[in-house]
């Protein structure tokens, strides 16, 4: 019966660590004053990316999953804007400064 309740109270434990994927986040922690980033992932894909490519270990193991990483913020490249909101600026600072461009006549 205490090993019947024991096994119950361990596999409960284990359950209440769980998650589902929707929970499974991955949070990228990019403070300016500091000169590192920090990358909390349940993602495996993630960890193996950081473990194998760029040779990182991680700092914590939390034991469901999850690993962080301490990464060099100079290894992040900022997003950039989709090419097509650009070009499209682009064609509207010209159409401002030059004027709509009318069609060439033979």
């Amino acid at each position: 019966m205490i090993k019947n309740n024991l096994k119950q109270a361990k596999d409960k434990a284990e359950k209440v660590g769980q998650k589902n994927d929707f929970e499974k986040e991955t949070i990228i922690n990019f403070n300016k004053e500091e000169k590192e980033a920090s990358i909390f992932t349940y993602e495996k894909s993630w960890q193996t990316y950081l473990e194998k490519k760029l040779k990182l270990k991680p700092i914590l193991n939390n034991g469901f999953g999850a690993k962080e990483y301490i990464i060099d913020k100079s290894m992040i490249r900022m997003p950039l804007a989709p090419t097509t909101s650009r070009n499209r600026k682009r064609k509207e600072l010209a159409c401002v400064h030059n004027g709509p461009k009318m069609p060439k006549k033979f």
